[in-house]
């Protein structure tokens, strides 16, 4: 959703055992007439004033509302390269360097020969069955790399 900041301020902190401290922050939002009040949490901003705190009164913002009878949530919607929440559907995803791609493709490749050798019924200790899995995976792995 699209909307104008109204309204923000700091409403406290708290401490999550597995997430640790948070700071919270009372944000009110316009959106098609309507006003939107939630709770924005953040571990990184600690105040308002904040270096990139997302929400700045009188900015339209890309946001995400959550509705709870005790507890709603306002959100800043992420929106790659500064854009608008509309070139989200368009974002293309960062090219995968080498390794990543050959290490993505050698994983889909053991994967594929595990199927085709049958899984089932394979130990570990196999050290045949091991090695002509392990060549088949090879063998996959360099037409894949060849066919890219």
């Amino acid at each position: 959703m699209k909307g104008r900041v109204k309204h923000v301020t700091g409403n406290g902190s708290y401490s999550s055992e597995q997430h640790g401290l948070f700071y919270k922050f009372e944000v009110t939002i316009e959106s098609e007439g309507t006003e939107y009040v939630g709770e924005y949490s953040s571990k990184k901003h600690q105040t308002i004033e904040s270096e990139g705190f997302p929400f700045t009164i009188g900015e339209e913002v890309d946001f995400e509302y959550t509705p709870h009878q005790r507890w709603p949530k306002i959100k800043p919607l992420w929106v790659p390269d500064g854009g608008t929440s509309d070139s989200i559907q368009n974002h293309k995803p960062a090219p995968k360097d080498d390794a990543t791609r050959r290490s993505i493709v050698l994983q889909c490749a053991l994967k594929g020969a595990l199927e085709f050798h049958g899984a089932e019924g394979y130990s570990r200790h196999d050290t045949p069955k091991r090695e002509q899995i392990w060549d088949t995976a090879l063998y996959f792995a360099e037409e894949i790399l060849k066919a890219t």
